[in-house]
């Protein structure tokens, strides 16, 4: 759930009592036990009847050693119910949370100055693993067209693993993309118009007919075995030109990100699953003024 490292400066100190709070989705969610680790071995177990969403539980009757300028590193870990199912959990070290001894034998609990708190911990009993196997970002003027056109293209290959069972092949309205810009607005999928260049609201970039899924086909619903994977594209394009009475187009430069995915493995639906999803976008390519 969480580690972390403990560092004594003014010489050696012992670490007595640590509190740990927890949080999850729902009750379910929350841990029957959590364990505070050095190394493989338990150097204290949580007081289980404190375990409720929000609440601190407490590792008590502790006693590790931290020498002078030597870094220890600890980990939380928890036991979960058979019944956590659907469920994001974490756990979060609070600002003064950890008492220690001094060596002069006093007490301070002064540490961390912050809370310091661990990624959520998502549990299903089955779901998909997504890869980013490759991604693309290409810019193409036309300068036959008057006045010119710049499109922008840009692809994610990407490979869903089925994990703890069988994978239904999705379908693009499974996945949201984003473009986004540091220097112009962000545009979604549902921006844009099948069949259709559709001019997005208060700007005068075009977003063509182009977010899909290439390599998978339609008319094959057989499922993905547990274990098994495949592989598919997601691709979109952005348009800019001019039109009558307008004296500038929106300029920028863009990316595009894939935020969530929904889909359904073992027979269970994860929906807009974000996790497991970060570092999914292209380059960038810049739309010109």
């Amino acid at each position: 759930m969480l580690v972390f490292n403990a560092k004594s400066v003014d010489g050696p100190s012992k670490i007595t009592k640590m509190y740990v709070q927890v949080n999850a989705t729902d009750t379910p969610g929350i841990p029957d036990t959590l364990y505070l680790m050095d190394g493989t071995t338990v150097v204290g177990t949580s007081d289980s009847s404190a375990l409720v969403s929000g609440n601190q539980a407490v590792f008590t009757g502790l006693d590790i050693s931290v020498a002078q300028d030597t870094t220890k590193t600890l980990t939380v870990q928890a036991d979960f119910p058979s019944t956590a199912l659907s469920q994001a959990a974490s756990t979060t070290i609070p600002a003064s949370g950890v008492r220690w001894e001094k060596p002069d034998g006093s007490t301070a609990s002064t540490t961390p100055t912050a809370a310091v708190s661990g990624n959520d911990q998502y549990l299903y009993k089955a779901a998909p693993q997504f890869t980013l196997l490759s991604s693309t970002a290409t810019s193409e003027t036309d300068t036959a067209s008057a006045p010119a056109t710049t499109t922008l293209s840009f692809s994610m290959t990407i490979k869903a693993t089925a994990v703890g069972g069988s994978m239904v092949k999705p379908a693009v309205g499974d996945f949201t993309l984003y473009f986004a810009s540091t220097s112009a607005a962000t545009y979604t999928q549902s921006d844009l118009v099948a069949g259709q260049n559709a001019i997005l609201a208060g700007s005068n970039i075009y977003a063509s007919t182009t977010v899909s899924i290439s390599g998978i086909n339609p008319n094959n619903v057989d499922p993905v075995s547990e274990d098994g994977s495949y592989t598919f594209t997601l691709s979109g394009t952005l348009k800019q030109r001019k039109e009558s009475g307008l004296n500038a187009v929106k300029s920028g430069d863009y990316r595009m990100i894939l935020t969530n995915a929904s889909s359904t493995v073992g027979g269970n639906p994860i929906l807009l699953q974000t996790w497991g999803l970060s570092g999914f976008e292209t380059g960038v390519r810049s739309m010109p003024n």
